[in-house]
């Protein structure tokens, strides 16, 4: 290695540092040597590593393993139903009746005209009299169910907003506009359909007038035709499945059902879920509860025993198992980086430092949809030794101060100890794909107004997408003003300089939720729905949501059937957020399911609406 030496203008220097061994043998050198062994055997004595076992490394392990196959549903109320894994259970949990929008209608009404062409050629094929006329057809089912737009000639306050209602969506107006009288709605067609059995005598009148009757069986394998169409590309609930959405608490609440050996089934109770991805820490232990009149069915329990090889557990920058192995340079396990407050942090990278070559992994495959328990494992170690290992956590569902990973919680009523060593494996969606939110609402506090508002972020547009809640408010005030001009105060104040004003208002996406008591309870509240008023012709009228979230109780005309409640604990003070969409996924048998859903999630924090009451504003001079 060369070096320069300054200072020594203009004369430069350069000297060379070259090593030169003094021996030509290098054995002795690459040796390492250690000078000090009766340090080094002092050490070993401290460490305790002369104290030997007379134990083995362990060789086979064997394990009885009991599995309960999910069999049964039920929903936030009434029994529970079968449960088959033919489609995941986020499904049946969440799904819910789409929005009844103008996309859905058009697109139902082309298939049913696309089915009636199918069975009718077939009809004509087969030599059947009189022959199918599809133009006659066509017009039959548009005269019956058309897509119609709003008369313009409606004077009433409810004709009023319905038109600005569509004036502010122009993309729906448009859409309107070419389908009025033209097209049949489709959705309107399958709602006139019976709920039971699809048969000639349980159909409508609108449906069995002027079909000839020879036509009869025609029509009714179009019906079903339509009908599986909807269920195949929609997985909408049956009538048997009880609704899970809350809307009290703005989450989900169901329970499942696993059988057990005695003859009697276990409950798994999800009472808090807000959507998104089911899995076992979603559910708690409940119930165990023998029917008599229904007993579990043993095939649905299984038991087997495994032999298998343990293999040590291992994870990255795991230290050496031997103290004097040196670990991988690109580990430094000295530089832990973890402040006072990161307790959970320190505890487990101590853990996982001081313990982590004292476990093993024992495979052991397990069936989706099922709950599994280990009740024992036998250890074989080299020397043919035999131990059963206990679980270290047994019982622990009876103690809430303990805890344990992948084990299900344990409700006040739940059977305490029920279960051993156990993992529970939904049949959930692997992945699932979400659709841009067609409902979306932020629920915050509003301290200076001592209320909470609901804002609705995301607005359905009636062709199967959204828009800004925000813009369409904007839009819909503008179209209203020019509906119904507003007077101007300043014109009727000539020469005041101040004006008292009552309120102002807030745009109609925020919807008010007040304070009441809950019944016969003096501190207790909950949050009622309330509105905010609009002046329309000489009339009051409360603003209602236009999502289907906050509509619960309201009428199609937007007349309230049943007040709104919300529990005062759902909305903290970071406030929430609410969406509703589409989801989809593929299941393991590869079909696909797509459904509508609700998630939470947690909120931005509070805000302020800007409401404001009994307030003076300064009338500035017109210039002139």
């Amino acid at each position: 290695m060369g070096y320069y030496t300054p200072g020594c203008e203009p004369l430069r220097v350069w000297n060379r540092l070259e090593p030169r061994a003094r021996q030509p043998d290098f054995s002795r050198v690459l040796r390492a040597e250690v000078y000090d062994g009766l340090w080094m055997l002092a050490r070993q004595w401290q460490f305790g590593e002369f104290h030997g076992e007379d134990t083995g490394s362990a060789i086979f392990a064997r394990l009885a393993v009991r599995s309960a196959k999910i069999d049964g549903l039920r929903g936030a109320q009434g029994p529970f139903t079968p449960y088959q894994d033919s489609l995941p259970l986020e499904t049946r949990i969440e799904h819910e009746p789409g929005p009844d929008d103008l996309s859905c209608r058009l697109q139902l009404g082309r298939q049913w005209l696309r089915i009636l062409n199918h069975f009718g050629r077939a009809f004509n094929d087969g030599g059947g009299t009189p022959a199918y006329d599809p133009e006659a057809w066509r017009d039959l089912f548009l005269q019956r169910f058309p897509i119609r737009a709003p008369e313009a000639s409606g004077a009433t306050p409810s004709d009023v907003v319905a038109h600005a209602r569509l004036d502010a969506n122009p993309r729906q107006r448009q859409h309107l506009s070419a389908a009025d009288g033209r097209l049949v709605d489709g959705l309107a067609l399958l709602d006139a359909l019976p709920t039971g059995s699809i048969v000639w005598s349980n159909l409508p009148a609108s449906l069995r007038n002027g079909i000839d009757n020879a036509h009869r069986a025609l029509l009714i394998e179009a019906l079903l035709a339509l009908k599986d169409f909807r269920e195949a590309n929609w997985s909408l609930p049956s009538a048997a499945d009880s609704r899970s959405w809350q809307d009290a608490q703005l989450e989900y609440r169901a329970a499942t059902r696993v059988p057990r050996p005695g003859g009697g089934r276990l409950e798994l109770s999800a009472e808090e879920y807000h959507g998104g991805q089911i899995d076992w820490h979603s559910f708690d232990l409940g119930q165990e509860v023998i029917d008599s009149e229904s007993p579990s069915d043993p095939d649905q329990i299984s038991e087997r025993v495994l032999t298998v090889i343990p293999t040590p557990a291992e994870f990255p920058g795991q230290p050496q198992a031997r103290y004097w192995e040196f670990e991988d340079g690109a580990v430094d396990l000295g530089n832990l980086r973890a402040d006072s407050t990161d307790l959970a942090r320190i505890l487990v990278t101590e853990f996982a430092l001081v313990y982590g070559n004292n476990w093993f992994v024992i495979p052991c495959p397990q069936q989706v949809g099922t709950l599994a328990e280990i009740e024992g494992i036998v250890v074989e170690d080299v020397f043919g030794q035999r131990t059963l290992v206990e679980s270290a956590t047994r019982n622990a569902a009876s103690d809430w101060t303990r805890w344990e990973m992948f084990s299900l919680g344990a409700q006040s009523n739940a059977a305490a100890g029920s279960l051993g060593a156990h993992l529970l494996i939904p049949p959930a969606g692997p992945m699932i794909a979400d659709a841009e939110p067609q409902e979306s609402i932020r629920l915050l506090r509003d301290e200076m107004a001592n209320t909470v508002w609901a804002i609705e972020v995301r607005v359905p547009d009636g062709l199967g997408r959204s828009h800004d809640g925000h813009d369409n408010a904007r839009r819909f005030a503008a179209a209203l003003q020019r509906a119904e001009p507003p007077i101007v105060a300043d014109d009727l104040l000539e020469g005041a300089e101040l004006r008292y004003q009552l309120a102002n208002s807030v745009p109609e996406n925020w919807i008010p939720f007040l304070p009441v008591h809950k019944p016969g309870e003096n501190r207790e509240i909950r949050l009622q729905r309330a509105s905010m008023p609009r002046f329309l012709q000489g009339t009051v009228r409360p603003v209602r949501p236009l999502t289907r979230i906050l509509r619960p109780g309201l009428l199609p005309d937007d007349q309230q059937d049943t007040p709104y409640f919300i529990h005062e604990e759902e909305v903290p003070r970071a406030g929430i957020r609410v969406d509703a969409g589409y989801r989809r996924t593929r299941w393991y048998d590869g079909t696909t399911f797509v459904w509508y859903a609700r998630s939470k999630r947690s909120g931005r924090g509070e805000g302020n609406s800007g409401l404001k009451f009994d307030t003076l504003e300064e009338i500035k001079p017109r210039k002139s």
